[in-house]
């Protein structure tokens, strides 16, 4: 839950009556964010976390599928061309 003021429990009484406001309010468990960080700046900071320690053990990619299996593998979607 971020703090826009309609994400507040309390907006639940603007658009239902009390009584199935408090049920509602009820069945939701509230997690807040930061007062000045959005759940997209909180993904963001680890997303960058994991990069670094990626980039700092310089773990080379192995990559297994290669132009020649491209070409195998895609053949019917490269064009033809005539000699």
């Amino acid at each position: 839950m971020d703090n826009l003021n309609s994400h507040k429990l309390s907006a639940l009484c603007k658009a239902f009556s009390a009584d199935q406001a408090s049920l509602l309010a009820d069945c939701f468990e509230v997690h807040q964010t930061p007062k000045h960080g959005r759940w997209l700046n909180m993904a963001e900071i680890e997303i960058a976390d994991w990069q670094a320690r990626r980039n700092a053990a310089a773990t080379p990619v192995d990559w297994r599928f290669g132009t020649e299996d491209a070409r195998v593998k895609m053949k019917s979607l490269y064009p033809t061309i005539p000699c």
